[in-house]
C-alpha cells in the first residue's frame, strides 16, 4: 500500500489540539501563529536514523505526519526537513492556503533541502520548517528582504540571472550563505525521490538536533553543542554525559539517543569491514 495515499487529517487535528490552534480570518497572522508553534517541533535525525535502519522495505522508512506528531507529543521528537515540510504542507492545505513545495540546494549538495512557498493575496512567502524559521518570509524579486529571528538575522535575496532566491543568516559576527531555491513547485514523485535519496545522505552519519529557544538556536552535531543568538555564539563539547545533556536540552530520553548511537556505531563497523584497504573513515 502506498503510504502517501492515506489521509493525514488525524495528524492535523492532533497538531491543532496540542497547540490549541484554530483558523481565524487573517491569513498572514494565522500563518505566523501556526509557524511559531510548528517551530517548537525540533529538527532532529534520531528518529530518522532509527526508522531507516529498522525497515528493509522502502515504504516503512518514511516518517509521515501522524507518526511525527505522536512521537513529538510522547517523546519530544520531531523530524528532518522532508518529514517536517510534508506535514506542514498538509496542515497549510487543510487551512486552505495556496502553497507548494520547492527543492533547495546547499553547499553539501543539490536537492537536499526543501521549503514551502505560500501565496497570500498575491504575495509569495517562504516557509521553512526544516530551518526552524518561525515566521513567513516575504519573497521579492525587486529588493532583498531582511528579518530577525531569535538566532539572528535572515536575508532573502533574488538572483535574476539564475532565477533563484538565496537565503543568508547573519549576526554580530558576520553573514553566511545557507541555500538557494527557485520558486518552482516540485512534483510529488520527484519530492519522494529526493526524500528517498536522503535515507543514505551524510545527515544520517551523525546525530543532528536543532531547537529554537528564547535565547537563540540550540544546535547539536555529534558531541558538539552550539547556542547561537544575534549577540554571541557559545560552543561546548557535550561528550561527557551525552545522553543526559540531550534529555536536558531537548527532552529526548536516553534510550532514543542510545538506539541511534548504536545504529551509527554498527554502521561504522560495517563500513570499516567493507571499505577498500587504505581508505579512511570520513
Amino acid at each position: 500500500m502506498d503510504p502517501f495515499s492515506q489521509s493525514h487529517q488525524e495528524a492535523i487535528e492532533l497538531f491543532q489540539r496540542h497547540f490549541n490552534l484554530a483558523r481565524s480570518r487573517s491569513d498572514l497572522e494565522d500563518l505566523r501563529l501556526l509557524l511559531r508553534h510548528y517551530s517548537k517541533i525540533p529538527y532532529e535525525n534520531i528518529s530518522k536514523i532509527i526508522k531507516v535502519a529498522s525497515h528493509e522495505e522502502l515504504e516503512g522508512k518514511f516518517r509521515l505526519p501522524l507518526e511525527v506528531m505522536q512521537d513529538h507529543m510522547e517523546h519530544r521528537l520531531g523530524g528532518t526537513c522532508f518529514s517536517l515540510t510534508y506535514f506542514l504542507e498538509e496542515i497549510l492545505r487543510s487551512w486552505e492556503y495556496s502553497c507548494h513545495k520547492a527543492m533547495a540546494h546547499m553547499s553539501a549538495g543539490e536537492n537536499i533541502h526543501c521549503v514551502i512557498v505560500a501565496d497570500l493575496a498575491g504575495n509569495r512567502y517562504l516557509v521553512d520548517p526544516g530551518y526552524l524559521l518561525w515566521q513567513p518570509l516575504l519573497l521579492s524579486s525587486e529588493r532583498p528582504q531582511t528579518f530577525f529571528t531569535p538566532q539572528g538575522g535572515v536575508e532573502v535575496r533574488y538572483d535574476p540571472a539564475a532565477g533563484e532566491f538565496h537565503l543568508f543568516t547573519f549576526n554580530a559576527r558576520g553573514r553566511k550563505w545557507r541555500y538557494r531555491f527557485a520558486d518552482r513547485s516540485v512534483s510529488e514523485i520527484d519530492f519522494r525521490q529526493h526524500w528517498i535519496a536522503s535515507f543514505s545522505k551524510p545527515t544520517l552519519h551523525n546525530i543532528l538536533l536543532n531547537q529554537l529557544t528564547e535565547k537563540g538556536l540550540l544546535y547539536v552535531r555529534g558531541n558538539h553543542l552550539r547556542l547561537t543568538s544575534f549577540e554571541e555564539e557559545r560552543k561546548a563539547n557535550i561528550r561527557q554525559e551525552y545522553h543526559r545533556q540531550i534529555q536536558d536540552l531537548f527532552g529526548i530520553k536516553p534510550q532514543w539517543v542510545e538506539e541511534a548511537l548504536s545504529i551509527l556505531r554498527r554502521q561504522r563497523q560495517e563500513w570499516q569491514h567493507q571499505k577498500p584497504k587504505g581508505q579512511d573513515l570520513g
